[in-house]
C-alpha cells in the first residue's frame, strides 16, 4: 500500500505543496545553525555579566547540545508514534518559546538549562523536517532533499549579522576589560549595561517563533500518508494525496477501493494496524546488527 500511495504522489508530481513544504522545512534547518551560531556569540557576554570564567562558559555550548542530542532522539522516534504533523510544528514552537525565554536568563546557569530546553526543540528539526519533505515530494524530485542544505548557512548569516548590531554597540554591551558586579566592585560589568546578547537572543526567539506561526497558522500540513497507514488510518492517508493533488491543481488515480484490493480492508483485517510498540521496533531495527555489520565488513571500510 505503501508503494501505491508513493507512485501516487510521483504521477501528482512536483507542485505548489511540495514548494511551501520545501520552505518551511528550511525554516527548520535555519532555525538549528542560527541558535548554534548564537549560542558561540553570547558566551563572552556571559562571562562578563555572570563572573563565569572563559574556560566554564564552554559548559553553556555542552548544556546546548545536550538538548539537541536529546531532542534528535526524541523527535526522531516521536514523530514516528505521535505523528510527523505534530513533531513537525512543536519543534519550532518550543524552540522559539525558550529562545525568547533565553533573553530573560536570571544567571549563568539558567541561561544554561534554557539554552538546553531550546536544544531538545530546535534538535528535533533536522531528522523531522528531512524525513517528512521526503514523505510528500516525487521519487524523481528527492534529490531536493540536498537542497535544503542551503538554508543552513543562511541561519549562520542572520545570526551574525543581528549579534553585529547587538554586541559591537557600546549602548548594549559591557567594556571587554570590566569584569561581573558579581565578582568586584564598580567599574563593572552589570545586567543593566550588558543587554546586548539579552536583545539577541530575544530578536532570534522571536524569529524562530513566526516560523511556527508560519507553519501553524498560514501553511496546512498533512499528516505523513505512510503514519496514516501504519495506524490503519486508511480513509485519511487517500483523502491526504487527494487534498496534495487538489493543492497541485491536479488529480489522482488512488482510491480506498485500489489499496483495499491490494492489502484488504482496515475495517476487516485486523493485522493492518501496527501498535506503538510495533512501530518502535520497526524504528530501532533500522540499528540492527544485520545492518550496521556491513559497514565493517573489511578492514579498509572499517577505516574510512
Amino acid at each position: 500500500k505503501s508503494k501505491v500511495i508513493n507512485k501516487a504522489i510521483t504521477d501528482i508530481g512536483m507542485g505548489m505543496y511540495q514548494w511551501e513544504l520545501f520552505v518551511l522545512c528550511g525554516f527548520g534547518w535555519l532555525a538549528d545553525n542560527l541558535v548554534l551560531q548564537v549560542v558561540a556569540l553570547t558566551l563572552p557576554s556571559l562571562t562578563s555579566e555572570f563572573g563565569v570564567s572563559s574556560t566554564n562558559v564552554r559548559y553553556t555550548t555542552c548544556a546546548t547540545f545536550v538538548g539537541l542530542c536529546i531532542g534528535a532522539s526524541f523527535w526522531g522516534i516521536g514523530s514516528d508514534v505521535f505523528g510527523r504533523r505534530l513533531a513537525f510544528n512543536t519543534t519550532l514552537f518550543l524552540a522559539g518559546v525558550f529562545g525568547l525565554a533565553v533573553g530573560g536568563g536570571p544567571s549563568w546557569v539558567g541561561v544554561c538549562g534554557l539554552f538546553a530546553a531550546l536544544g531538545v526543540g530546535v534538535g528535533g528539526n533536522l531528522p523531522v523536517d528531512g524525513a517528512l519533505f521526503l514523505k510528500f515530494v516525487p521519487t524523481a524530485s528527492q534529490s531536493l532533499l540536498i537542497l535544503l542544505s542551503v538554508w543552513w548557512p543562511l541561519g549562520q548569516l542572520i545570526g551574525s549579522l543581528i549579534a553585529w548590531g547587538f554586541l559591537t554597540n557600546n549602548k548594549y554591551a559591557c567594556e571587554p576589560t570590566l569584569k561581573s558586579c558579581d565578582i568586584t566592585a564598580p567599574p563593572c560589568c552589570s545586567k543593566a549595561d550588558n543587554w546586548g546578547w539579552r536583545y539577541l537572543n530575544i530578536t532570534v526567539g522571536a524569529i524562530i517563533f513566526l516560523m511556527f506561526v508560519s507553519r501553524f497558522f498560514l501553511f496546512h500540513l498533512f499528516e505523513s500518508p505512510k503514519f496514516l497507514l501504519a495506524r490503519g488510518r486508511q480513509a485519511e492517508a487517500v483523502a491526504t494525496v487527494h487534498g496534495i493533488a487538489y493543492k497541485n491543481g491536479r488529480k489522482t488515480w488512488l482510491s480506498e477501493e485500489i489499496l483495499n484490493a491490494i492489502g484488504g480492508d482496515p475495517e476487516v483485517v485486523d493485522n493492518t494496524k501496527l501498535s506503538t510498540v510495533e512501530i518502535a521496533k520497526r524504528f530501532f531495527g533500522k540499528f540492527s546488527k544485520g545492518r550496521i555489520a556491513p559497514l565493517f565488513a573489511t578492514k579498509r571500510l572499517e577505516f574510512m
